[in-house]
């Protein structure tokens, strides 16, 4: 271990030793967006029962690691430093094991070293703010905590191998090796990590998603890129676009189709069908004045729910492109799964498509949901829970775009609310029933009453929820069983904090009818997860 290295840990402890008071006054809800120091690997792990043997290989998630240092704190708990976990399956076994480690990016490294957060752009503020001069440097360092999401893609460097990344809204990424979770390095994607993006503000010429979506048939990944000229914003121009991009592997990028644009949406997610991909442009629009001001990007979208939200879509055979255009009062945030149907599926001049996404009416969530909040349980209870499910049918051949009702038990029943959905990915692309996901407020009061859910698409009456108190369940994945006949025929996995116990557990359920059949105890506690998948 070198010298550099030693100081690290010794700054790490000495900070944990500094914040270790505060942390245990915390509630137990607020304790999921509080500093985890504890790194681990391959700790073995023993489950209540013998795994079934379609849980193999490892599922690895992103997450957030740490909020707090000495000298400032991040105001969002979406910007908690990355940290990944990964757990292992040994199929028919009790056995298994545990990692877990943050992701060295450059933000963490030069953060540890200051005690202090490093001027980089953030999801939202720092306390105390940075000063004009870190506000000028965060937009010249621009986004590197990846702590959204993972991917396996093909390694460019080393023939025949995989690379894992870590990924956020934007092209570039941060590879890990994915049995212990060493952080390898920066990874920058070809065609867009240009000299110009080395400039201030030349983060903005690659925005991005942190949901790349699989290529149908293909070994591929599909994304977006939304790109601003940093030069013509500096000639108080505009000069915007948004690309179709396939991943062939950690740094080379195709460009399929670019759109002009005369203002830049903010897009987390997109859809795709077996060969299309469709891009609903939110009338969530980038505020350049306020980004360059505040270097604070959720404080820097202008929300206009009575513009059209516009709907680009491309087809990856013929080259194909096509619009439509909706005033539906929503943004929508995770796309769920979209597929073809009509008398010509497959003919994307005259088939219709379902897209299924979570949506938003306003920004009161995300604006409201601060550290501040969630450790005030009379405010947090107030932070709005006002996502919804929203189902769309798009005609590809008149450009117009259709609302449609989703089923549920009772009027304003909690479970429209569902959020981090996934599905069973072998039905991705096709006509499905069940999305799963996370429930905050699921008694319609208490932002910290979470439950895991299972909502049906096709009909109420199939809608689950498994809810233990002070229990906090992540984002799931979901496991198909062997010989499968039934969509919902499989496990959901998830890591769960147990407040009482001071302990996260990897819960295993019937994805059928959501009972607990399996679990086993972490060595610790584990910040919240927000999205991850598994590896066979």
């Amino acid at each position: 271990m070198d010298n550099r290295r030693r100081l690290q840990l010794l700054l790490l402890l000495l900070l944990q030793m500094r914040l270790f008071g505060i942390a245990n006054s915390m509630d137990s809800f607020e304790q999921l967006f509080s500093n985890s120091y504890a790194q681990f690997s391959s700790q073995p792990i023993s489950f209540r029962l013998p795994m079934p043997t379609e849980l193999q290989g490892s599922m690895i998630h992103n997450g957030l690691g740490l909020f707090d240092f000495e000298h400032r704190s991040f105001v969002h708990p979406f910007d908690g430093l990355a940290k990944l976990t990964k757990i292992d399956f040994v199929p028919g076994s009790r056995r298994g094991n545990f990692s877990m480690k943050f992701l060295r990016t450059a933000v963490f490294e030069q953060s540890l070293l200051r005690n202090d957060i490093a001027p980089y752009l953030f999801f939202d503020g720092v306390e105390p703010a940075f000063n004009l001069l870190q506000r000028a440097l965060s937009l010249l360092h621009g986004l590197d905590n990846m702590n959204v999401n993972v991917v396996r893609l093909r390694s460019e460097t080393y023939a025949n191998y995989s690379a894992y990344l870590a990924l956020n809204d934007i092209t570039r990424s941060y590879r890990f090796d994915p049995v212990s979770l060493d952080t390898l390095g920066c990874v920058k994607a070809q065609a867009f990590e240009t000299e110009d993006t080395n400039s201030i503000l030349g983060f903005l010429s690659h925005l991005s998603s942190a949901h790349p979506l699989p290529e149908f048939g293909t070994d591929y990944y599909l994304t977006f890129v939304t790109s601003i000229d940093p030069k013509k914003i500096l000639q108080s121009e505009w000069s915007c676009s948004v690309s179709i991009v396939r991943m062939t592997s950690d740094t080379e990028r195709q460009v399929l189709h670019t759109w002009q644009l005369s203002q830049a949406s903010y897009m987390h997610s997109f859809a795709a069908t077996r060969r299309l991909v469709l891009l609903f442009l939110n009338p969530l629009f980038i505020n350049m004045a306020a980004m360059v001001t505040t270097a604070d990007p959720v404080r820097s979208l202008d929300w206009r729910p009575d513009r059209p939200m516009r709907v680009l879509w491309l087809d990856l055979r013929t080259g194909a492109t096509g619009e439509a255009a909706i005033v539906d009062r929503h943004f929508l945030m995770h796309h769920i799964n979209a597929y073809e149907e009509g008398p010509e599926v497959g003919n994307a001049s005259s088939a219709t498509v379902i897209v299924d996404a979570t949506a938003y009416p306003d920004l009161g969530f995300l604006q409201n949901l601060t550290r501040k909040n969630l450790r005030d349980p009379t405010l947090r209870n107030q932070i709005p829970v006002n996502s919804l499910l929203r189902r769309y049918r798009v005609h590809l051949a008149t450009g117009t775009v259709q609302p449609l009702e989703v089923p549920y038990r009772q009027a304003n029943d909690p479970i429209r609310s569902l959020e981090m959905p996934v599905i069973n990915e072998a039905y991705r692309f096709r006509r499905y029933c069940f999305v799963y996901g996370v429930l905050l407020k699921s008694d319609s009061r208490d932002l910290a009453k979470v439950s895991l859910v299972k909502k049906s698409l096709c009909n109420a009456a199939d809608d689950r929820r498994w809810h233990a108190d002070r229990h906090f369940p992540s984002e799931p994945v979901f496991y198909q069983a062997r010989g499968a006949s039934a969509e919902d025929d499989g496990y959901l996995v998830s890591l769960i904090m147990d407040a009482p116990r001071n302990v996260t557990y990897v819960g295993v359920f019937n994805a059928t009818d959501m009972t607990l059949v399996n679990e086993a105890d972490l060595p610790t506690w584990v910040p919240y997860r927000l999205h991850g998948k598994a590896f066979p």
